[in-house]
């Protein structure tokens, strides 16, 4: 069965998903969402690398190396937007 998550921008999120696909199966992959629309808590539209939602809980996955997240590699505002990203807690989706 192939996974149902597409869309994938890096291998670093290939190899995620891979290790998804091992750990809890191919079919779960159906409750993974790749580029999953959100609005931050500054009204600007984002795309979360993965979510996961079930009936209980929506968990967002950011898969992102050293050259996104290190500061001494990105610029300051780049670098504080990132943290921004991984910190936020999405309140709903966008269309």
């Amino acid at each position: 069965m192939e996974p149902k998550a597409t869309g994938v921008n890096s291998r670093a999120e290939e190899l995620f998903v891979q290790l998804f696909c091992e750990a809890f199966g191919p079919e779960k992959t159906e409750n993974l969402q790749v580029q999953y629309p959100c609005v931050d808590i500054y009204g600007r539209h984002r795309y979360i690398d993965f979510a996961l939602e079930s009936p209980e809980s929506k968990i967002a996955i950011e898969i992102d190396g050293e050259t996104y997240h290190n500061p001494s590699k990105v610029s300051e505002n780049k670098y504080a937007d990132d943290l921004l990203k991984q910190k936020f807690s999405g309140k709903q989706k966008s269309s």
